[in-house]
């Protein structure tokens, strides 16, 4: 199982958002590729959380938080075994803040971090894609997206836990920015 500290992104609240969003699902679509059912900005990720009490530090933590833009830099590949397609996120002060002060916390909730998400090395991002490929499909997709405008700055108000096993994937918890679970 993997689990994951991270911001669902919606697309639809902005006309521009919608049709970069639009034009990602059709690049996908045609390549043959599966886009992820939950576009998402990732925090933290770690095998295991203990649900309640990282619930009950979530619900503390966000009420002292309040919204913030994401701005979309492109589009890359993490490589590997098991490639990531993303669209890159400006690595802001405000962005470093808060990913610091989760990362100062957040392994007093679980035994297993993945090394990636470390201050030092991480990469803001937002995952579009993990599985389900192949080399041709992996060319197709980011010689398509690289002629997608992706100056867009998106909303974040919240955090949420997310899953993912072998069978399925979704949202455990969310956590509003200012006033908790919601």
């Amino acid at each position: 199982m993997i689990n994951a500290l991270a911001s669902l992104i919606t697309f639809e609240s902005d006309p521009v958002m919608k049709s970069t969003w639009d034009r990602i699902q059709r690049v996908f679509e045609i390549a043959g590729m599966t886009l992820t059912d939950l576009p998402h900005f990732s925090w933290h990720v770690a095998e295991e959380y203990d649900f309640e009490r990282l619930g009950n530090r979530l619900d503390e933590v966000v009420k002292n938080l309040s919204p913030v833009n994401l701005h979309i830099a492109g589009a890359g590949i993490f490589s590997g075994e098991n490639p990531v397609i993303y669209l890159p996120v400006t690595k802001t002060p405000r962005i470093s803040a808060i990913h610091n002060s989760i990362s100062s916390w957040i392994g007093d909730f679980t035994s297993t971090t993945n090394p990636n998400y470390n201050p030092d090395i991480w990469i803001p991002h937002i995952t579009l894609s993990s599985e389900g490929f192949n080399s041709d499909g992996i060319c197709q997709v980011i010689s398509e997206l690289a002629y997608i405008p992706m100056n867009v700055g998106l909303p974040i108000d919240h955090l949420a836990i997310l899953f993912k096993n072998d069978n399925s994937s979704g949202v455990h918890d969310v956590y509003r920015f200012g006033s908790g679970l919601s």
